[in-house]
């Protein structure tokens, strides 16, 4: 997929209309991710670059603010004061303000199709335990199914709990350990039971099964958003 540099609305030709085409020439390129429901890396990228654009709108206006004024002193001659900015937005900052303007709603609204279609997700996945959980819950298996296919993902999960400076939260990573093929033979608490003899690191292990009605790309889309939910199923 092609990407924007970190500072790409100051870095190079700093004209708002070459500045345009290369955001929308960015945008067809997260469209045509989307529409194949392709949500990461694209949507992290947009929020990236989006959040980019905001601080540097907030920190500009910050100084604009707060930057000292000098007295007007033609105005002073005509017992009028007025007080001007000894920062004017002029020449180049003024084109970069007007390139970050127009790109601010237009990200912001690719960011909200991305949020749609995350959401829409969301809603199709189902989480349901596998048999008597235990007490621990913070390691354990998930059985990733779809619905129309046999086969069964199984993922090891581990959730921690992260301190960083004013912010705690949880994290989650997972790790596949092997394919099932679900049918009468091979029910998902058989799966559970398999799991439980190979892996005996994690003694009856919690057990959850992740089900969805729809069928999209598993690496960008799928974990990433079974990871977020399960989360917040488990909080």
């Amino acid at each position: 997929m092609k990407q924007l540099t970190e500072n790409w609305f100051v870095s190079g030709l700093i004209d708002p209309e070459y500045k345009r085409y290369v955001l929308l020439a960015y945008l067809q390129e997260i469209e045509r991710e989307f529409a194949a429901l392709r949500l990461y890396p694209p949507y992290a990228d947009l929020t990236r670059h989006y959040q980019n654009l905001i601080s540097f709108r907030n920190e500009k206006l910050r100084m604009d603010n707060t930057f000292p004024k000098i007295i007007d002193k033609e105005a002073f001659q005509a017992f009028s004061l007025r007080l001007i900015p000894t920062l004017e937005t002029e020449g180049i900052m003024k084109e970069v303000e007007e390139i970050v303007e127009y790109s601010i709603p237009a990200l912001e609204a690719k960011l909200n199709e991305g949020k749609e279609i995350y959401r829409h997700i969301d809603r199709q996945i189902v989480i349901e335990p596998i048999g008597v959980l235990p007490l621990y819950r913070l390691e354990g298996y998930l059985l990733i199914t779809t619905a129309g296919v046999r086969v069964v993902k199984a993922f090891q999960y581990k959730i921690r709990f992260y301190e960083n400076v004013g912010v705690n939260d949880f994290g989650i990573s997972l790790e596949e350990k092997m394919e099932f093929t679900h049918s009468l033979s091979c029910s998902y608490e058989q799966m559970k039971m398999q799991l439980y003899r190979l892996h005996t690191d994690l003694p009856v292990p919690a057990t959850y099964l992740i089900s969805t009605e729809m069928t999209v790309p598993e690496s960008p889309t799928l974990i990433p958003v079974v990871k977020r939910k399960f989360l917040n199923y488990m909080k």
